[in-house]
């Protein structure tokens, strides 16, 4: 369909003329012009050239962000910045809480002068940065803001680092240069101290109730790679050593019981010299408890503290001597009257036994025995004592004389009397149930062992 253009009439589309206006209508133009063919080929050319242009262009663009803002970039920004001693660039990457414009200067001086740690150093970083490792002791990286939102920018943060710190002496002062000074108030105490990772001289003073001392312990975190060390010190002197002839002894300090022995403590320090420092020992023995004299620190020359208990001794040898007058004395009323009774010192079986057959012969043969203990003699340098896992136990020799004989029953007038001497080592035990030694032992000998004999 069409239309009149005279009118707006629509009219057929072979009428020659507008039925309403009378207006001829012209037939219209048909101007389909041949389209020239595409030429494929040369457009796909253009196109994958340009696209290929785009690519380069975008590739190369990364390729030079890369370079400028990437993980390796700035590696290697922070490695320069310390080579160059680039401080202004340092404390805009290098943070920490509480650093200072000297630790700067003290990082930047100990990684020039020593280029071999720089490298691990900076080697831990980059694995932490690119691999994803927690390969850095001392760096925790913090990511801040993206460069073309490809590229995370990173800041390098020191992770604190500790040291241990003790002394021997209470109120030694601690000095570590940049930081507050802090005290050891009792002896073996651990202050700990929460530092940047530097090397320090950690400075340890005494100048009080032991005298003026100082100490210099050096410290390297780098170096030693790791966040907490130890600087433990010990002043020399005013230490004292311990010794006793019963060492298992208990030890009392300034009048207070230890936990630990004699034996166990050895020494002791620090002390002072004005006598406020006493030391005395306490041995518990199933018969007595003993205490030595107490000995106090008046002098430096008093570097051995001997805790000696000589009443000990005394007691046994005066309890054991004893002991065998007694079973001497019974010995010669068994024999006269033939029986084993009479023994009460005596626990030693096979003596007993034997004793016991002895006087059966005696009574077959109508032995009989009369005489005395004319002297016992007691080779005091013999005697020994010792404590067998609570089995207390002591042994002496001792020349036992006699002046006695043997007669037949009914002829007490033919008894010949002489003298004769016997020497006896003797094995002691003390038993805590009777609360007394009892003879356990004993093998006759042929003289005394050492020249310290006293008559008893």
């Amino acid at each position: 369909m069409k239309f009149c253009k005279q009118c707006g009439e629509q009219v057929g589309n072979q009428v020659k003329f507008c039925k309403s206006c009378g207006t001829e209508l012209q037939p219209e133009e048909q101007t389909l012009k041949a389209k020239k063919p595409i030429n494929t080929k040369k457009l796909f050319i253009i196109l994958s050239t340009s696209i290929m242009l785009l690519a380069a262009i975008l590739v190369g663009g990364c390729f030079f962000a890369k370079s400028q803002f990437g993980k390796k970039a700035q590696i290697e920004e922070f490695k320069t910045a310390i080579q160059n001693g680039d401080t202004k660039r340092l404390t805009e990457i290098l943070t920490a809480e509480n650093i200072t414009s000297d630790y700067y200067e003290r990082f930047i001086t100990y990684f020039v002068d020593k280029p071999d740690q720089l490298e691990r150093f900076i080697s831990e970083v980059e694995t932490e940065m690119i691999e994803g490792e927690d390969a850095s002791m001392f760096i925790d990286l913090q990511e801040q803001e993206k460069i073309l939102y490809l590229f995370p920018q990173y800041q390098y943060q020191v992770q604190p680092v500790e040291v241990s710190a003790s002394a021997n002496f209470e109120r030694t002062n601690i000095h570590i240069p940049d930081y507050e000074s802090v005290q050891i108030e009792e002896p073996g105490e651990i202050i700990h101290i929460t530092l940047l990772p530097d090397e320090y001289n950690i400075t340890f003073t005494h100048d009080e109730i032991y005298g003026n001392y100082s100490k210099t312990v050096e410290l390297n975190f780098w170096e030693s790679n790791a966040k907490e060390l130890e600087a433990a010190i010990q002043f020399d002197g005013n230490v004292v050593e311990l010794t006793s002839n019963y060492p298992e002894a208990a030890l009392f300090i300034n009048g207070e019981a230890q936990a630990e022995t004699i034996a166990d403590t050895k020494q002791y320090g620090p002390v002072t010299y004005d006598g406020t420092t006493t030391f005395q020992g306490m041995l518990d023995l199933p018969w007595d408890t003993y205490y030595t004299d107490e000995v106090a620190i008046t002098d430096s020359s008093q570097e051995t503290i001997s805790l000696d208990f000589e009443q000990v001794e005394k007691d046994i040898k005066h309890n054991v001597y004893d002991r065998i007058g007694k079973h001497t004395y019974e010995w010669v009323q068994a024999y006269r009257n033939k029986s084993i009774n009479a023994l009460s010192v005596m626990r030693n079986q096979d003596y007993l036994d034997k004793t016991s057959d002895n006087f059966d012969r005696m009574d077959a043969e109508e032995s009989n025995f009369n005489g005395d203990i004319e002297q016992i003699r007691i080779d005091n340098g013999s005697f020994s004592f010792m404590n067998n896992d609570g089995q207390y136990q002591a042994s002496v020799i001792a020349e036992l004389q006699f002046y006695s004989g043997y007669y037949e029953t009914g002829h007490r007038d033919e008894l010949n009397r002489s003298r004769d001497q016997y020497y006896w080592e003797y094995q002691f035990e003390y038993d805590p149930h009777h609360q007394d030694w009892f003879i356990v032992d004993s093998k006759e000998l042929s003289d005394f062992e050492t020249k310290d004999i006293i008559v008893y």
